[in-house]
């Protein structure tokens, strides 16, 4: 019954065309019932089976098995004496086998057979393994890479920013595809330590007391000095046999927290599919920014170049309040109002190497008076540099206007329906100039001309055209200026972004406890309190 009825089912699986797969399963589980009836026949017929039983366990424990092992390009024949035990207990000593060949420390964490068929860890050797089997031993970082692939998006998510490299790391908890939770910690991105847990997993954690059970304790190095390290934790909390919902604890600690901030996350295992109830916040990072140990050499005051002025003014508009017109055969075009007032938009854009793209883009209203369509060919646009010139932009865009957001294309042509009106967007483009760009987006910036005059020239087919000039002005700009309230003031300006970078100290004694806070502002706004 041991031996032959297993062979025999499995010669059937094959004529049905059953996967090799289904088939070492199969086998297995019919030994175990083979055993199990072994056993109920002993307990009937002792004096009958007792030889049997005992002729069984001396095949099983005495049996050697051969393996041939491969590890990226190591190959080495492995003999397992000792076939009851787990595949876990193979995997460790496969381990430590494989570290004294490749010299390093290589932590086996699953094996695969030569036709992909990933082997259980919790199967008895004797059981899931053939003598002779090839077996490919799976490292820890392979383990986790491949495993990594079957989870989905983050259900709960905890991430920290490191002061000391700028670096963001996380822990990510979600849904393993084969019914698990994964719980992965990332260090700027790259996958460092991935744990699965199954139900039977969990379950294995049930105690009478209460006590939390750390399962990985990882910590990373954090720029180039060897003290500074940022951990992550992971905890799971011992349960009775009655409790139905598991909880367990991620710890994330950033080299500059003077603590680490804690997660508990709470798992259904009520259901035979696992299930993510709820994260909450059981302790605070509590940031100290005065652990920051930075070393601050302040020079000498000085002062070079010019400040700019408090308040830039807005250039007086030279053109008049006269709408721009052009008429040119039948087709006449002018500008139109936007908020009230004729105005051109500017839009400041972040290129590739740190350089920019500046757009301006104008309303305009196109009437044909003619019955005939009128074909505009092509339209082109210039600026007037500031010694008088004009200069064709580096690209020229037509766009819609659908009363929210402008639709651009690159046509530089068009045609305008008989006896119409119709509304268009005109666009000149600065590409990829090698120039800063400004605190505030909607300026031109300074290294070009101010007021900007741009001509925008509609050809048409009938070699007429319309030239239309409309006028760009930087708005009204106020830089900040040291109030009452500053017990200490110091700036720096940035004539190339007209940007004032400030760092001030104020008292604040609106509270209890009265507190200095130090205030930075740049392109941005920072605030630090001590």
């Amino acid at each position: 019954v041991v031996f032959v009825l297993p062979w025999l089912v499995n010669f059937l699986f094959l004529y049905r065309g059953r996967t090799w797969t289904h088939i070492r399963l199969d086998s297995t589980l019919l030994a175990r019932i083979s055993r199990s009836l072994v056993n109920l026949l002993r307990q009937s017929y002792p004096g009958v089976c007792t030889g049997e039983r005992n002729q069984v366990n001396h095949y099983h424990s005495s049996h050697r098995m051969r393996f041939r092992v491969v590890y990226e390009s190591t190959r080495v024949l492995f003999a397992c004496s000792d076939t009851q035990k787990h595949v876990t207990s193979l995997c460790k000593e496969l381990g430590q086998v494989l570290s004294s060949v490749v010299g390093r420390d290589v932590n086996v964490k699953r094996l695969q057979t030569s036709d992909d068929f990933h082997v259980p860890n919790h199967f008895v050797i004797n059981d899931i393994l053939r003598d002779n089997d090839v077996l490919h031993a799976v490292d820890l970082e392979t383990f986790m890479q491949q495993e990594y692939k079957l989870c989905s998006s983050y259900e709960y998510l905890l991430s920290r920013c490191d002061w000391n490299d700028e670096y963001l790391r996380k822990i990510l908890v979600g849904y393993h595809q084969h019914n698990q939770i994964y719980i992965a910690f990332l260090d700027a991105g790259t996958l460092t330590r991935l744990e699965l847990l199954r139900k039977e997993d969990i379950l294995s954690f049930v105690r009478k007391d209460t006590k939390e059970v750390t399962l990985f304790d990882t910590k990373v190095k954090v720029g180039d000095n060897e003290a500074n390290v940022c951990s992550a934790k992971l905890q799971i909390r011992t349960m009775s046999e009655e409790e139905k919902i598991c909880k367990i604890l991620i710890s994330l600690q950033a080299s500059s927290d003077p603590q680490p901030e804690i997660q508990e996350v709470s798992i259904d295992i009520s259901e035979p599919k696992l299930k993510l109830v709820e994260s909450k916040t059981v302790q605070e990072a509590m940031v100290n920014w005065l652990e920051k140990d930075i070393s601050v050499q302040v020079p000498e005051p000085k002062q070079e170049g010019e400040n700019l002025p408090d308040v830039i003014e807005s250039i007086t508009k030279t053109e008049g309040s006269a709408t721009p017109v052009s008429t040119a055969g039948s087709l006449k075009i002018s500008q139109l109002e936007q908020n009230g007032k004729l105005q051109v938009n500017v839009t400041q854009n972040y290129a590739s190497g740190g350089r920019i793209c500046v757009l301006y883009d104008a309303h305009f209203l196109v009437v044909n008076s003619s019955d005939k369509p009128c074909n505009v060919i092509k339209i082109e646009s210039e600026y007037q540099s500031k010694e008088g010139k004009w200069i064709p932009f580096d690209n020229t865009l037509l766009g819609d206007f659908n009363g929210a957001n402008v639709y651009w294309s690159n046509n530089s042509h068009t045609d305008i329906p008989p006896n119409s009106s119709t509304s268009i967007v005109l666009g000149a483009q600065f590409l990829d100039r090698d120039i800063p760009m400004t605190s505030l987006r909607n300026r031109t910036p300074p290294q070009f001309p101010q007021p900007m005059l741009i001509r925008f020239t509609l050809k048409q087919s009938d070699e007429i055209s319309n030239e239309i000039v409309v006028e760009q002005i930087n708005p009204k700009l106020e830089l900040p200026t040291q109030g009452e309230e500053d017990l200490f003031w110091m700036f720096c300006d940035d004539a190339n972004t007209l940007t004032r970078h400030v760092f001030k100290v104020q008292k604040d004694t609106s509270g209890s406890d009265p507190y200095f806070r130090v205030y930075y502002k740049g392109s941005s706004s920072k605030y630090f309190y001590l």
